[in-house]
């Protein structure tokens, strides 16, 4: 999330390192999905899409040389790295690896949080949603704005932000602490203003806090936006 930073324990890995963009794109790639092999027609399609394949294949091993080297400098040629493997039918960053991630990190805190909340220990759940939207500082992958496979992580990644401010405004409205859901519910607006489920949630927790007036008024106001941006009106309530 935010500015793309990478340490070797306490060391920030310097831009000269690197080798050029392409170690680090592909580092941030096989990090949107935890696990996950990508394949090498995959890779060139998101980072080299308009090379001729051949050229393309070249500068994938390549970029994988550089990045396993700027990842572990003392990494004899030819030795295994802990971190980016090889793997058919391409290349996968080791989700077991001995590292720490901000986005994984957010990952294991959500299941953490939705655990716990099905077991009634909401006060856990509380404190597991705000450590893992205390990761989540800054757009995820912001320096690329308009790269394809960034751009779908980004969604992705948004959509597990507005599942833990769901979770945490429902945690909050449970325990009568209706002030903290609201602002919840509000946080979860500002990233999909038009969920109606969101604006629902809103208009219940403003009620139960008293504030009939304002519930009210927030119906309106989502109701016009409704009719003005998606020419839509609100479901009726079932």
């Amino acid at each position: 999330f935010g500015e793309f930073r990478v340490w070797r324990g306490d060391t920030p890995i310097g831009p000269k390192e690197w080798g050029g963009q392409k170690p680090r794109s592909l580092l941030k790639l096989l990090l949107t999905r935890p696990g996950h092999i990508f394949s090498r027609d995959a890779i060139l399609e998101a980072l080299w899409p308009s090379v001729l394949p051949e050229s393309a294949e070249r500068s994938l091993r390549v970029t994988v040389s550089l990045l396993r080297r700027a990842l572990e400098p003392k990494l004899e040629r030819g030795s295994d790295s802990r971190y980016i493997l090889s793997k058919r039918p391409g290349y996968l960053f080791d989700r077991g690896s001995d590292c720490a991630i901000d986005a994984w990190k957010l990952e294991e805190h959500q299941k953490s949080a939705e655990a716990a909340w099905k077991a009634g220990e909401l006060d856990e759940a509380i404190g597991e949603c705000r450590a893992a939207l205390d990761l989540a500082r800054g757009e995820f992958l912001a320096e690329d704005p308009y790269a394809d496979w960034a751009m779908e992580a980004r969604q992705e990644w948004r959509e597990r932000q507005l599942s833990v401010l769901s979770l945490l405004s429902e945690c909050f409205a449970q325990k009568g602490r209706y002030t903290e859901a609201i602002e919840a519910c509000e946080d979860a607006l500002a990233l999909e203003k038009y969920s109606e489920e969101l604006h629902r949630r809103l208009m219940l927790y403003r009620y139960c806090s008293g504030e009939q007036g304002l519930a009210l008024s927030a119906y309106r106001k989502y109701a016009k936006a409704l009719e003005e941006q998606l020419n839509a009106v609100p479901s009726p309530q079932p």
